[in-house]
């Protein structure tokens, strides 16, 4: 993030030392939290609902819809992740009000965004041809892939402090989809679930915008309007976005081919099911992590801003102590309760080998310390240096899919293998924030140029 004078006398939002911080970073923690256990509860309810109320090879098919909804990212240039580096100087400064171009800017994100999980809905609609499975895996598809844009809400609402807010909805969203969810196994029907589902994702989006309008970081306009802000965006942000490009697609192919690559190889079956509940715990965490992690991004952008280290490092450490609570508790629950716990959930639709809980576990602990040191640099502005690690580590960890696809080891010699390429790259993240961000001085994040108009 470019450095701002102004932002060092901002009163903060989440300050330490100021009881209203205090309130608001726990009330903050405690939605956030609740958020992150809900997107691992979601994944465990459709997992549970799904082994129940279809056969395996549909079993099998609704989760590589729902694989490829993630997929949607692959269309993401990093355009969330630039806005809220603008976005957040700007609301530093207290410049945010007067750049009307910049609210564009970030509506016309949202609105493509949307377009293109639409876009993919129809897709898979005109593809399955049939009206009793194309409709409900079209429905699915929009389902998942909304969390794309809504994303970028996050990624506003964080940036214009409207994060207290926003979690509520997102608390409420989990509330209800996983309600649904929970309902298949005793009689609602599946379209009828979906389409529940698909209406309250308009609902929260309608109540984010309005929210995020009254703070400033979006606003409306004609779609010819729109379309100029974006392509003033892309135009004033080609050197960032390229980076940030190149770090959310390498990120989004190192997280989401695993669970995409195994039912290719191995097949629509149970070694495909068996593997997809397993890997969930794993991403589960890395929203743990995440949600633990974004407690601490305002204490960290502010701090960086006044180009406090001290205030860094100790932000960053917060982040951590709280990031390896969750941590540990979802290590121990794989190497200990394991078996027991995806029995319960799979039925008798699969089973998950010890050994692959174990390997999960470790790549739970690796993804702990990738990502705090991953946000660190993310949220300070660091696009380039990121974004080459991730590059880098997108290419050693597709040789674990060559020797999958080759040599087919099995689900535990691919999981092996890819933990092991893993745990280097967790590493690198380390070093990396040590190195900049966290030095001395700060290091030199890259500037996000922005010319605030009227």
């Amino acid at each position: 993030m470019a450095h701002s004078s102004a932002a060092i006398g901002v009163t903060a939002a989440i300050a330490p030392g100021r009881p209203r911080g205090r309130v608001v970073a726990i009330a903050f923690l405690g939605l956030r939290a609740m958020s992150a256990f809900g997107a691992m509860a979601n994944g465990f309810a459709l997992t549970f609902s799904f082994a129940r109320v279809l056969d395996t090879h549909l079993f099998a098919l609704f989760m590589f819809i729902g694989n490829l909804g993630v997929t949607v990212w692959l269309f993401d240039l990093g355009l969330a992740r630039v806005l809220y580096v603008r976005l957040r100087e700007l609301h530093l400064s207290g410049t945010l009000a007067g750049s009307k171009d910049t609210g564009r800017q970030a509506a016309s994100v949202v609105l493509l965004y949307s377009a293109l999980v639409l876009t993919g809905a129809a897709v898979i609609f005109a593809v399955r041809g049939r009206l009793d499975q194309g409709v409900p895996l079209a429905m699915f598809f929009a389902f998942c892939a909304m969390n794309v844009p809504w994303y970028v809400f996050r990624q506003l609402s964080a940036a214009t402090d409207c994060f207290v807010a926003f979690e509520m909805l997102e608390a409420l969203r989990r509330v209800v989809h996983i309600t649904l969810i929970i309902a298949l196994p005793f009689g609602l029907g599946l379209n009828l679930c979906l389409a529940l589902g698909n209406a309250m994702w308009i609902v929260v989006f309608g109540s984010s915008l309005l929210l995020l309008i009254r703070a400033g970081g979006l606003v409306l306009g004609t779609p010819s309007a729109l379309v100029r802000a974006f392509c003033t965006f892309l135009r004033q942000s080609r050197r960032d976005l390229a980076w940030s490009a190149g770090y959310v697609g390498s990120e989004l192919f190192s997280y989401s081919y695993p669970p995409l690559l195994i039912p290719l190889v191995y097949g629509l079956g149970p070694a495909a099911i068996a593997f997809d509940t397993a890997y969930k715990v794993f991403r589960g965490a890395n929203l743990l992590h995440a949600a633990a992690c974004e407690v601490a991004v305002p204490w960290q952008t502010r701090a960086h801003a006044a180009q406090d280290r001290r205030g860094m490092i100790r932000a960053t450490a917060a982040a951590a102590l709280l990031a390896a609570v969750p941590a540990l508790g979802v290590c121990a629950l794989l190497i200990l309760a394991g078996d027991m716990m995806f029995g319960r959930l799979l039925g008798a639709s699969a089973i998950v080998p010890h050994a692959l809980s174990v390997l999960i576990a470790v790549l739970v602990a690796a993804n702990w310390l990738q990502t705090v040191a991953n946000f660190t640099l993310v949220y300070t502005g660091f696009f380039s240096a990121i974004a080459r690690l991730a590059l880098t580590m997108a290419a050693l960890l597709s040789l674990a899919g060559i020797y999958n696809v080759v040599a087919r080891p099995g689900l535990i010699g691919f999981t092996a293998c890819y933990m092991a390429i893993y745990i280097v790259g967790a590493v690198a993240h380390l070093i990396l924030a040590l190195r900049l961000p966290l030095a001395p001085g700060g290091g030199r994040p890259i500037r996000v140029t922005a010319r605030v108009t009227g």
